[in-house]
Parts: C-alpha cells; sequence; structure tokens
C-alpha cells in the first residue's frame, strides 16, 4: 500500500459501502453524497465501492463522487456463503491499508 501522509488534526473523512452489480445502490450513494453535500459537513467522502475486476468496465456510475474501488466479496470462497456483509469489513480494510489519506477520524 501505499504511505500515508502525516494526520491533520480534527479533520474528518465519510466513508460508506457500495457494489456495481445492483442500480439501487447508485441512488443510494447519490442521496448520501447530497446529504453530505447539504450538510456542509467539513471534510471528505468517499465511497468503497465493491466491484468485480469483470464487472468494473459495465458499471456506469464511477463518476457519482468520489470512489474507492476493491473487489467484491459477496461470494465467500471458503465456504461458499454469499452476503453482502462481508464486503463491508473487507471494503474498509482494503481502503484503510491502500488509499492515502491523512484525516484524524473516519466515520
Amino acid at each position: 500500500g501505499s504511505m500515508a501522509s502525516a494526520v491533520q488534526p480534527g479533520t474528518l473523512h465519510v466513508v460508506f459501502t457500495s457494489e456495481c452489480n445492483n442500480a439501487q445502490f447508485d441512488w443510494f450513494t447519490v442521496g448520501v453524497y447530497e446529504s453530505f453535500r447539504k450538510l456542509n459537513i467539513r471534510g471528505n467522502i468517499t465511497r468503497l465501492l465493491a466491484c468485480n475486476e469483470e464487472d468494473l468496465p459495465r458499471y456506469k456510475g464511477l463518476n457519482l463522487g468520489p470512489t474507492f474501488v476493491h473487489p467484491n466479496y459477496r461470494k465467500n470462497p471458503l465456504n461458499g456463503d454469499n452476503s453482502a456483509s462481508y464486503n463491508k469489513p473487507a471494503s474498509v480494510m482494503h481502503w484503510s491499508r491502500e488509499a492515502n489519506f491523512s484525516e484524524e477520524f473516519v466515520l
């Protein structure tokens, strides 16, 4: 991963999770970005998008706002289980290891 920047005290970075395989998530995404903007939250926002390499070229919503893409963990390769709940911890793990952010707080 990349080296983290120096932490900026009192700063905030909001992250939220989504997937590229359901258009309804894009409507939710637009709502989250618009709410963030209207509330005048001081800080940054990033969508953590679960999307496999084969799905990404077909996905039309990358331009909705700041987005970090990571592999989709919906299907667990260890036990065959299928649950979107695997994406939240995986997306935060990928983002915190690979993104270059300097905010003191992450929400």
